[in-house]
């Protein structure tokens, strides 16, 4: 699966600042108000009724402070400040309660200018519970009220609840509110930021594109949101592009570490490795904490004994909380050095804590995957009539197997052929396919499909592609191969087959971002989510004969030529020598096996398991 960049990591000034004139004292006297930071309580130089009507104010919405990846977001908005010293109050009271009255009543108006109209308006309710005849009060609330309708930025809670939505990993509800916003405060920058966010999140990559250029139309000096472009635009293979607003972002901002991570992935997917361990070595300067930056350096490099980078990590993981996500990021980055240097226990120990901390919060996974794979089964048992292609230019062929098995591989040799555009692991059929299978049908309707297929090449279409043929690497797509042979009858499937144990290991040393590959983080959920897959591709196998191509990974790296003749036939293709020299092929390629690619063809990979055989004791029953 693809591993995701930080994809955003603050938030910009939401609109530009006006500078109104002093405010003067409300009776038309000559004095004018004091300056931010006088004394408001004493000093014969100011009226005693002076007022300060629609005055500018920012306010600061600290979310956790940089290190969580947030700055503050600027807003501004008319504030009425009545009823300082001086004044009297509405009714008799004593001086005890004046002042505290007087108290409250500054805290209200604190509150209010601070963005915080709940609180405010909380605070004013409070005194006219006590005192119902306070004008001050009364007033303060109907200026609230004013405030929250004619404001043209959101609200201190607006924003709150949208980002908790997006933290909280509810990015449906965070979308909808997302959208909202945006429509009410079309002209807040930073809402457009937060709402691509949420787009990159549900892998909407060209919808989040939209949203990060909107923001930076409007406020061109965000850091972050040139940041958040780069790395959407990475992801969605423009690579070059993202690079200028990756850079652009660092020079605007240049102890932006989460810029310097991003720039480090997306040199790391070009294949220019030295530049982009500087990249990562220099976020990791700026916030020596930042445990993503320490793992995508660890898989930039490979490690020798005593390399200083290992006694970093463990320095950082000593100041971290044991069960954090930053400890889970430091334990998988750990386990690749050891691995580097041939301490196989060590290791695995790194390796076993990192995924331990991703699995602690969910309970049996592999049942939900059983019953996903029963329903998709069902739905094609009988199977629904195919699609009659439309002819759109495209020729589809999908790389489909376990995550690990090689299909990065073949998806390099294939995209070295002229022919053929290699697009990497799309994410276009999750969401409709899982949509259909939502609705409970125990068939799939002929127009579904029309639908799956239409949206589908629409996505890719998207994407200012020249050669007739398109690859989607996205391994998983092996549970949607009843859609794909339907909708898709003129596509190729090829189905990529690695030795078992050698697949579950790799997948289990490696840190996926997505939660999708949830059964990755225990071995006993491995074997048993490995033989659901091997159960589903002998369905398919049965359901379609003879639409599946099947390539055993192994064979393609002993009998190099031969088995790439083999693939380049079954794909419909005429045979070019460049897909041998794959390993020269300029492309981006944004999965874990970005530097395995860019070596010639070599043999071996799948016994490197044999190493920790006497930690894979769950793995050792898979059949080969």
């Amino acid at each position: 699966m693809r591993g995701k960049t930080d994809a955003w990591n603050s938030i910009a000034r939401a609109a530009p600042s006006r500078q109104p004139a002093p405010p003067r004292c409300a009776r038309r006297c000559t004095r004018e108000a004091p300056k931010r930071g006088a004394n408001t309580r004493t000093g014969s130089a100011r009226c005693s009724a002076w007022r300060d009507d629609g005055a500018r104010h920012s306010v600061s919405i600290n979310h956790g402070g940089r290190d969580r990846g947030f700055s503050s977001i600027q807003r501004e908005a008319p504030v009425i400040r009545r009823g300082v010293a001086g004044q009297h109050l509405e009714r008799p009271l004593h001086r005890g309660t004046c002042v505290s009255v007087e108290k409250s009543l500054r805290k209200a108006r604190s509150l209010a200018k601070a963005g915080d109209f709940l609180a405010a308006k909380q605070a004013y309710e409070t005194i006219l519970a006590n005192y119902p005849g306070n004008k001050r009060a009364q007033e303060g609330l109907k200026n609230l009220a004013a405030i929250r309708e004619n404001s043209q930025t959101p609200t201190r809670q607006d924003v709150e609840m949208l980002l908790s939505l997006h933290r909280d990993g509810k990015l449906h509800d965070a979308l909808a509110r997302g959208k909202s916003l945006v429509s009410r405060y079309p002209n807040v920058a930073a809402l457009h930021n937060i709402l691509g966010g949420v787009y990159g999140e549900l892998d909407r990559i060209e919808e989040a594109i939209a949203s990060y250029e909107r923001s930076i139309a409007l406020s061109p000096q965000q850091a972050d949101a040139h940041s958040n472009l780069g790395a959407a635009l990475n992801q969605a293979g423009h690579h070059e592009q993202g690079l200028a607003h990756l850079e652009e972002a660092v020079r605007l901002q240049p102890d932006y570490a989460e810029a310097y991570n991003n720039l480090g992935l997306t040199l790391s997917a070009l294949g220019r490795s030295e530049e982009a361990v500087k990249r990562l070595r220099r976020a990791i300067e700026l916030r020596p904490d930042y445990a993503a930056a320490h793992r995508h350096l660890s898989n930039a490099k490979k490690y020798i004994v005593g390399d200083p980078h290992v006694g970093e990590m463990r320095k950082a993981l000593a100041t971290i909380p044991g069960h954090s996500q930053e400890a889970a990021h430091l334990h998988f980055a750990l386990g690749k050095a050891f691995d580097d240097i041939d301490e196989p226990g060590t290791a695995f120990r790194h390796f076993a804590a990192g995924n331990r901390i991703r699995k602690s919060r969910n309970g049996d996974l592999i049942d939900r995957h059983r019953k996903q794979f029963d329903r998709v089964k069902a739905m094609f048992s009988p199977s629904p009539p195919p699609v009659a292609p439309a002819h759109l230019g495209k020729r589809m062929i999908f790389i489909v197997g376990m995550p690990r098995s090689g299909t990065s591989l073949v998806e390099q040799i294939l995209a070295s052929h002229s022919s053929v555009h290699g697009a990497g692991e799309l994410g276009l059929l999750d969401e409709t396919c899982g949509k259909i299978l939502a609705r409970g049908k125990s068939t799939v309707p002929a127009a579904q499909l029309a639908t799956l297929r239409s949206e589908y090449l629409t996505g890719i279409s998207r994407r200012d592609i020249r050669e007739s043929v398109v690859t989607d690497k996205m391994p998983t797509n092996f549970r949607w191969i009843g859609f794909i042979a339907t909708a898709f009858p003129d596509a190729t499937i090829v189905h990529v087959r690695r030795n078992a144990v050698a697949t579950c290991w790799s997948i289990f040393k490696q840190y996926f971002p997505t939660s999708g590959l949830d059964f990755a983080w225990d071995l006993d959920d491995l074997a048993r989510y490995y033989r659901l897959y091997e159960d589903l591709m002998d369905f398919w196998h049965r359901r379609f004969p003879g639409r599946i191509s099947d390539l055993k990974y192994e064979a393609l790296t002993e009998r190099q030529e031969a088995e790439t003749r083999k693939l380049l036939e079954a794909c419909g293709l005429d045979w070019e020598p460049a897909c041998l020299d794959f390993h020269r092929t300029s492309r981006a390629v944004n999965t874990a096996s970005s530097h395995q690619v860019r070596r010639k063809m070599y043999t071996g990979s799948s016994d490197d398991w044999t190493r920790y055989r006497a930690h894979l004791g769950p793995l050792l029953g898979l059949a080969d």
